[in-house]
Parts: structure tokens; C-alpha cells; sequence
């Protein structure tokens, strides 16, 4: 194991390129039984020394299913259809904060901790995830006559400025229906968020029988017919992508086929800024074992003025263009797929980030539709996994073919941080503790000072997923603080985070800053300009309000006011680190607590 740790820590340094050189040479000699460490080298190094035994033991068990799995593929044209087993998919999205700017330049507006972007050091710190101070509280089940088993998610969530609006799948096929039937949509209203009024809404399309389907509130719709858009997979051709929309998130037009395959989990479109469409779906990955053995993400992008024209031609294919596409394998290479999968991939644009939601398939027993089940896979990792019983390696059998979503932030929208992901930390929501199947809805809602979550929880799992009853979940985190920085452990007397450089506004007068300090707990912010330590304030337990309000007036030199500055937080105790914001006194928030200057 020390070797092994040796040489993933020697990976783990290595620039992209001579890994990439190495996956290129052995990919066509077969599957590689070697991984592929991408991503920080910290990160990797922590994976290793707190789950050696775990990844040792992932590491036989993917092993040995790429063994026993007897597929063949005897179409499969390693030079068209093979292209991606010569290079690391993960490592062209993964996002780095070491590519990121040193210097920020002129901070505006909000700045989260929900990453590493504007970390430029830390000492005893570490970014964790929060959990949610509401969550598990029921929302919605099925209990209209139109609704039958296969209530639930994919689904989406948005708000009109009056109501929560609510789209799930409503009822599906049937126990043993033709696996060509549709799926309908429902939608329920809310005003809070606890009271719903559901209804069917009114189509005249079809929808393929898993009611994959993710619905839009354009908010640059200068349009009210197109309001609300809708991407769907197809009834015909079968889990291609449709497009509908609607004035009112009830009454739908349809304008048909709009992209290829494969819609069959959840196509997402997204408008984040006017210019410019993008739609989010699943694409599957030929290989020698299966045409479709590896489930993986692309991202694709349209002008606005090229969508508005194409929208309207029905059945016309529109001209997306490809940003990107990604599967995993950035901890066991091309063997990862037995290990994990994205399911699907939903984000949410706040504050300057992009709030990824990734579903991951955790150990998916590669059953049909992707040919496993002839050769046994699924009941050979229950196997290896019961003679492992009782060794240190043996991961836990509830585990194989479940879906967890993670968070995974972004910052340009098209590079993601995976983090959490290869840590295996899921999102702290109290479904992954007792479901097999937890799907999030397409968006993250924040709004009366909280970020709202809505999502399904399934005791079944993916495979077995139509047998399960779903319900609807609500999970609430205070606003900016689904992830922060606090110290490594309880151990260390303190620790710091230093930012990057940065210059400060001309009219700000005050730093108001997101942060926890709890009894026992203080926290001293300093700006550091030049030699210069200037003590903006100490934080003491805050009594009301999430956030500390600090005064720059000792910043009155005009040096510091037009060079580069940075922040240093000097943690004692529990503090945890969330967001800051440069403003003006008379835009502080009313429930600010005033930090004690030094």
C-alpha cells in the first residue's frame, strides 16, 4: 500500500500532458488495469491516506469485473467510434484552481467560499460541505387518480414571482407495458412551498415512457408564448431530444425533434445569460465491450437568434454546437465506469458560480440496456463483495447501483470540480442515507434567504427503480452556505486562509462577510497590502443574522485603496467561512452584527 501510495502521489505531481501521452499508448492494448490520477495533488494525496484500504479495495473489484465481463462488441471501430479511450475525458473538464487567475481584479458583488477560485493559501483549514438545517420534509406524493407508480422525478423547479412551479412525472407506461408507451407530465403550484395544487398539463406530444423532461423559465423571453421551454426525450425518435413551450408552464406547443440522442435521463436547457442556449444531456460512449457501454455528459451551445429562428421549424435539428463531453475516469482510467457513472447533469448560475448538481451511479451493475446481464456483472460484484466480508477492503453492498447527487461548482460553465465526487461526499441530504435512488430537481432555487432543493427519494434501486414509490422531498440551506472553509479538525489551535490579490472598490466602505462563529469560537480579518497588516475586525459568537458587517475606514491610505490588497481570515474554534462582499454602508443588510475593530 505504501507503494502504491508512493506512486499515486508521483502521478498526482505529473503535468497533463505525459499522462495523457500514457493513456494514449495503452489504451487500444485493452481496457487499463492501471488508473489515471487527475486533479490536485492535495486532494489525491487526502484520498489516499483516509481511504487507502476502501480504494485498494475499489481498485480489486473494478478489476475484477473488467475480468469476468465477456462482452463483446464485434462492430466496435476503434478509429471512428474509439477516440476517447485515447485521452482523459475527465481531465478536459475538470476545473483547477491553479489555472484560475492570481489576481482577481476589481471585486464586485457577492464572493462565495464554495470553492477554491479566490484561495490563494490556507493553514489548518479545510472546504467541507454544509448539511441542511431543514430537510426530509415531505412535499409532494402521489394522490390523484391520474397519478400512478411511476410518480416522480426527473423534474424541475421554478418560481414566477408568486408560485413555486413544479414538474415531475405523473404517470408512466404501466407494470408490463409496451417500453414504447409514453409518460405525462404534471405540474403543481405553490405559494410557500408547503401548499401544492397539481394538475396535468396540456399536451398533445408524447414522451418517452421514463418522462425524461426538464422545463425552462426564460427569464429574457421577450415572447410570453415561449416562456416557458421545454426539452424532452422523444416518444419518436425514440429518446431523441424534442423541444415544447408554453406561456404558462400548463399549456404546452410542441415543435419536435431538436437533437440526437440520447435524452433518456434528463435534457436540460439552460439560458444564462441572453445571448446564448445551452442544453445539457446525456451521450453514451461505444467500446469494445457494448455501442453503448459508457454513460457519460456533453454540453452543447446556440446563439439565441439561431434558436428563436430553428425553435420554430418543427422537427428541424438545431445547430448545436459541442463545448464538451465527459465521462469519469480520473481514478481508475478507463476501468472507472464499473465504479461510477454521471447520470445526469443539472446546474444552477448564482452569484457568479454555476451550482452543478452531478447524479452519479455508484457501481452500476451494467444490466440492460447495456448488455451485462447476460454475463452475470451484477451478481458478481454481490460475490466478490460478500467473500470480501470481514477484510479491509470490502466496500458495503448497499452501495451497488444507487443514485447520489453531488455538488459540483463550476465557474465558466463548461470546467467542473469533481472534488466531492472522487472524496465520496455526497450531498448531506437525508434521502442518500435511506434511499436507493435520490434525484434532485434541474434547479436550485434561492430565494427568501434560503437555497431550496426539492428531490426524489426511491427505496429502490436504478435497476429496480419502476418497483419503488417515490415521494418528493425539500431540503433548505441558508443562503450561501452550501460549502465553506473551517479549520482541518478540532485539534489544530487555529488556522488562516489568505486570499488572492485583488483590488478593492473605489465606493466601498464595508465588507460584509457570511460567517459562522460559534461559542468558544473568534475570527480576526486582516487586510494585507504591501508589508502593511491592517486589522479590520475581530469576530466574536454572533447573537442574530448570518452575517458581520466590517468597516473599511481604516483603509484611507490611497495606496491601498489602488494597489492589489488581499484578505486574511485567522480562524480560532469553529468559525466557518462562507462568502464576502465589498459595498456602501447604506446598502448594509439590516441584520448585519458591526465586527469589533482592533
Amino acid at each position: 500500500s505504501r507503494l502504491l501510495s508512493s506512486a499515486s502521489a508521483t502521478a498526482a505531481s505529473m503535468p497533463c500532458t505525459p499522462r495523457l501521452l500514457a493513456l494514449s499508448c495503452l489504451a487500444f492494448v485493452g481496457w487499463l488495469s492501471a488508473p489515471v490520477n487527475i486533479g490536485p495533488a492535495r486532494l489525491l494525496r487526502a484520498t489516499w491516506q483516509t481511504q487507502e484500504s476502501e480504494q485498494l479495495g475499489a481498485r480489486a473489484l473494478v478489476r475484477e469485473l473488467e475480468r469476468l465481463d465477456t462482452r463483446t462488441n464485434p462492430g466496435f471501430d476503434p478509429l471512428s467510434e474509439g477516440n476517447h479511450l485515447n485521452r482523459c475525458m475527465e481531465c478536459a473538464v475538470q476545473e483547477d484552481s491553479r489555472s484560475a487567475p492570481r489576481s482577481l481584479g476589481t471585486l464586485s458583488g457577492k464572493q462565495l467560499f464554495v470553492d477554491d477560485f479566490l484561495v490563494e493559501s490556507t493553514q489548518n483549514v479545510r472546504r467541507y460541505l454544509e448539511t441542511p438545517i431543514d430537510d426530509g420534509q415531505e412535499v409532494l406524493r402521489r394522490s390523484e387518480a391520474w397519478e400512478d407508480g411511476w410518480f416522480g422525478f426527473p423534474g424541475s423547479i421554478n418560481h414566477n414571482g408568486s408560485h413555486f412551479v413544479m414538474h415531475y412525472r405523473a404517470h408512466g407506461p404501466g407494470d408490463g407495458a409496451d417500453p414504447y408507451a409514453e409518460a405525462q407530465l404534471g405540474v403543481a403550484v405553490s405559494p410557500d412551498g408547503e401548499r401544492w395544487t397539481k394538475q396535468l398539463i396540456k399536451a398533445t406530444f408524447h414522451i418517452n415512457r421514463g418522462g425524461e423532461a426538464c422545463v425552462l423559465l426564460d427569464r429574457w423571453e421577450t415572447d410570453p408564448r415561449h416562456r416557458y421551454k421545454m426539452a424532452y426525450a422523444c416518444h419518436e425518435p425514440r429518446v431523441h431530444v424534442c423541444m415544447a413551450t408554453s406561456p404558462d408552464g400548463v399549456t404546452f406547443t410542441d415543435y419536435g425533434h431538436k437533437w440526437g440522442r440520447a435524452a433518456d435521463t434528463n435534457p436540460c436547457l439552460y439560458r444564462d445569460r441572453p445571448d446564448v442556449y445551452e442544453l445539457l444531456t446525456r451521450r453514451d460512449f461505444a467500446t469494445q465491450k457494448y455501442w453503448r457501454d459508457i454513460r457519460g455528459t456533453q454540453q452543447l451551445a446556440i446563439s439565441s437568434e439561431t434558436f428563436d429562428r430553428e425553435l420554430l421549424v418543427e422537427g428541424t435539428t438545431m445547430n448545436f454546437t459541442r463545448t464538451s463531453e465527459w465521462y469519469f475516469d480520473g481514478s481508475f482510467g478507463k476501468l472507472e465506469p464499473y465504479r461510477r457513472v454521471p447520470y445526469a447533469h443539472t446546474r444552477t448560475y448564482y452569484e457568479g458560480v454555476f451550482l452543478g448538481v452531478t447524479h452519479v451511479l455508484e457501481w452500476p451493475n451494467h444490466s440492460d440496456p447495456h448488455g451485462g446481464a447476460s454475463v452475470g456483472l451484477a451478481e458478481a460484484t454481490r460475490k466478490f463483495w460478500h467473500s470480501s466480508a470481514g477484510s479491509l477492503v470490502a466496500p458495503r453492498l448497499q452501495e451497488q447501483d444507487v443514485l447520489q447527487p453531488y455538488l459540483t461548482t463550476s465557474r465558466d460553465g463548461v470546467h467542473y470540480d469533481f472534488r466531492w465526487i472522487h472524496e465520496e461526499k455526497p450531498l448531506e441530504l437525508i434521502g442518500n442515507q435511506s434511499y436507493g435512488l435520490v434525484q434532485p430537481a434541474s434547479q436550485i432555487l434561492t430565494r427568501d434567504g434560503f437555497h431550496w432543493l426539492f428531490y426524489t427519494g426511491n427505496p429502490a434501486k436504478h435497476s429496480e427503480r419502476w418497483s419503488g414509490e417515490e415521494h418528493v422531498y425539500l431540503a433548505r440551506w441558508p443562503q450561501d452556505r452550501l460549502s465553506g472553509f473551517t479549520l482541518e479538525n478540532t485539534l489544530v489551535p487555529f488556522g488562516t486562509l489568505t486570499t488572492k490579490s485583488f483590488k478593492l472598490p473605489e465606493i466601498a466602505d464595508t465588507l460584509v462577510l457570511n460567517v459562522h462563529v460559534p461559542e468558544a469560537a473568534v475570527c480576526h480579518v486582516q487586510l494585507l497590502s504591501g508589508s502593511s497588516i491592517i486589522n479590520l475586525a475581530t469576530i466574536y459568537p454572533q447573537r442574530e443574522g448570518n452575517e458581520v458587517c466590517a468597516n473599511l475606514g481604516a483603509v484611507n491610505s490611497r495606496s491601498h485603496r489602488i494597489g492589489d490588497v488581499r484578505l486574511r481570515f485567522v480562524m480560532r474554534g469553529g468559525v466557518r467561512l462562507y462568502a464576502m462582499t465589498f459595498t456602501e454602508a447604506i446598502q448594509r443588510p439590516a441584520l448585519c452584527t458591526i465586527g469589533v475593530a482592533n
